[in-house]
């Protein structure tokens, strides 16, 4: 059995230089503190962009150890040390898994979106976003085609082989020739390819097949799935999970025949208990075809509680 924890915020990550991470960096504290010590969890996974850093595309074609030396020297490595380390003293071997962003402002389309796996010596896996929105993609969001197939996406968390996934990703598990057509610029053998007129077509195109080849297997190879979501809602607009619930979580947990867990950003609020639930488990294959027809396909937390004055929920699940 593995036992795993996602965790909704209230609110965005701060992006603004003076106080930046400052808040994420508390609420962590706060967040491993409240687990329980007579049943500890496996992995922690929460939000995309759960913390920021400045510059842009430091990570775009840097190896993966070179990675981990940046996210050692960040402003929240220290944070994030300790709290792994708790949660290590709790389950050995245990993760936590978060969103990094990195550009001017959160999600920046010219910058960074990475999926991060902490353990108590520190980074041990990254998923850097290889399936760009449609925005991010005409914005010039850049994706390395070595990110596709990268090892290091997959880490082992108990029993399961997790795929980390950085926000969209979590919706190419299962449509990856799909959900790269919004791929405009793709960095492959040192150069910047860019797709449609102007860019050198034949070299895009083998790119992205080389890519995608990767990334199937990776597919492959995992049996389970970690999703760092942006946000839902903002703007005064209400938000809905529905989407996101029966076309990427569900969804990447029939292909890959196991459990898919997220943590998310809520602009507004926390959802409410028993609602927007952002995990799915053993979801049937056939669910795949179902298209549009698709249902959501919740898992059922075996406990569920709010952390300080409405700014965190963590549900924990059960999966044999």
């Amino acid at each position: 059995m593995v036992r795993i924890a996602s965790c909704s915020v209230r609110g965005l990550p701060d992006t603004y230089s003076h106080c930046r991470n400052m808040r994420r960096r508390r609420l962590l504290g706060m967040i491993v503190e409240s687990l329980r010590e007579d049943e500890p969890v496996d992995a922690v996974v929460l939000p995309g962009g759960y913390f920021v850093e400045g510059k842009r595309n430091a990570y775009l074609d840097r190896s993966f150890e070179e990675r981990c030396q940046l996210l050692r020297a960040a402003s929240f490595a220290e944070d994030v040390l300790c709290a792994s380390e708790a949660l290590d003293r709790q389950r050995t071997g245990a993760l936590l898994i978060f969103g990094v962003d990195t550009g001017k402002k959160g999600k920046d389309p010219l910058g960074d979106q990475l999926c991060v796996a902490w353990s108590a010596h520190g980074p041990v896996g990254i998923g850097r976003k290889v399936f760009p929105t449609e925005w991010e993609g005409c914005k010039g969001l850049v994706v390395n085609v070595d990110d596709f197939g990268a090892r290091n996406r997959v880490v082992p968390v108990g029993d399961s082989f997790v795929l980390l996934c950085a926000c969209y990703d979590g919706y190419g598990v299962a449509n990856s020739a799909d959900k790269s057509k919004y791929i405009r610029k793709i960095l492959s053998g040192g150069k910047r390819l860019t797709r449609g007129i102007g860019g050198p077509a034949k070299e895009f195109r083998q790119a992205m097949a080389n890519g995608l080849a990767g990334w199937r297997r990776l597919v492959q190879r995992a049996s389970a799935a970690a999703i760092a979501i942006h946000h839902f809602g903002g703007d005064g607009k209400p938000f809905s999970t529905s989407y996101w619930r029966r076309h990427g979580i569900a969804t990447a947990s029939a292909k890959l025949g196991g459990w898919a867990v997220a943590g998310a950003n809520f602009n507004v609020r926390l959802p409410h208990p028993g609602v927007d639930v952002l995990a799915a488990h053993r979801v049937p294959y056939h669910h795949i075809a179902d298209g549009q027809r698709r249902k959501t396909r919740d898992a059922v937390p075996v406990h569920d509680c709010v952390l300080g004055d409405g700014e965190v929920r963590i549900r924990v699940f059960n999966f044999a």
